[in-house]
């Protein structure tokens, strides 16, 4: 464990005099927090003192958000846009910018009105937050106060900021694509202190690709130790069933449903077996350390030479 700490340390300080970390120290740090089953992060939580207020609110609604988030990593889904305000950033939308990934693997540039001309539909096409931004009244919505922004703004002692965000439509795909589309169980380690915020802009339930999870998974040691030892790879869910206790959980909601959720969690996307899914998704963290990660010298230099010996053969 303390080797593990002053890797991590090492890293930490990279970072605030940089901005980013090496992608290999990346990886050592997920490799850090699997070999531990979680703990190590939770002993550097707690050294840098972002621990969780754990619902110590006056608020009774967000006081039983903030314990549901922390006992089981996910909240249950709230009303925060209404039907009218999903319509309208669908319809904004259609003409924006974003990238689609396509049935055989590559991706398009273009935006989502010019998809119908195409001959295959996609399985996934995504537009950033900040192309979203773009457009002030979706802007104006997604700034909207509201139970979440409090609960977020009460997790941590620190300040939590947006760090990343997306729209992503989620349609039916082949089972090649589903860990591309997020179809397949998995677990973020996006820093350490962090939440994201969905809102489903359309009716989602079991036929669409209702957001699965398992809860209480985020917590350390709770992942199986056979299946966590994969990493960051995907895991199919008959070895899920096999080797990781608990049942899991499928939140469905109408258009403008929100929940908030713990990704460290096991989770995924349900798959689209028809129609489509439309969901945002808002990344909130104390920091972007583990999100800005760049290649090392090394591997950027072994790169540059592999293309310059395939240029010369």
């Amino acid at each position: 464990m303390q080797q593990g700490l002053a890797i991590f340390l090492q890293a930490y300080r990279s970072y605030l005099r940089t901005g980013f970390i090496s992608d290999s120290a990346h990886q050592r740090l997920i490799s850090l927090y699997c070999s531990t089953n979680g703990r190590l992060y939770d002993a550097i939580r707690e050294l840098l003192g972002i621990i969780s207020i754990k619902h110590q609110s006056h608020d009774c609604e967000h006081s039983s958000l903030l314990a549901q988030l922390d006992a089981y990593g996910y909240t249950p889904g709230l009303p925060v846009f209404t039907s009218d305000e999903c319509e309208h950033i669908l319809e904004r939308t259609s003409s924006l910018a974003g990238k689609a990934l396509m049935p055989d693997g590559t991706y398009l540039d273009g935006q989502r009105s010019s998809l119908a001309s195409l001959s295959e539909r996609p399985v996934l096409f995504n537009i950033s937050l900040a192309e979203l931004m773009q457009v002030k009244s979706i802007a104006s919505l997604l700034s909207r106060s509201s139970i979440f922004t409090e609960a977020i703004n009460s997790i941590y002692p620190y300040r939590m900021s947006i760090v990343s965000g997306r729209l992503c439509f989620s349609y039916p795909g082949n089972s090649e694509q589903k860990a591309e589309a997020a179809q397949s169980w998995h677990f973020d380690l996006d820093g350490i202190g962090f939440v994201k915020q969905f809102i489903y802009l359309n009716h989602v339930d079991q036929r669409n690709g209702a957001h699965c999870y398992i809860p209480a998974t985020h917590k350390s040691g709770a992942k199986s130790d056979q299946l966590i030892t994969h990493g960051y790879s995907r895991i199919a869910d008959q070895d899920m069933s096999c080797h990781q206790p608990g049942s899991p959980i499928q939140i469905s909601g109408s258009a403008g449903t929100s929940f908030l959720g713990s990704t460290l969690c096991w989770h995924k996307g349900g798959d689209v077996i028809s129609g489509y899914r439309a969901m945002i998704i808002i990344e909130y963290s104390v920091s972007r350390f583990q999100l800005d990660v760049r290649s090392s010298i090394s591997s950027r230099l072994k790169s540059k030479l592999t293309g310059l010996f395939a240029g010369n053969g």
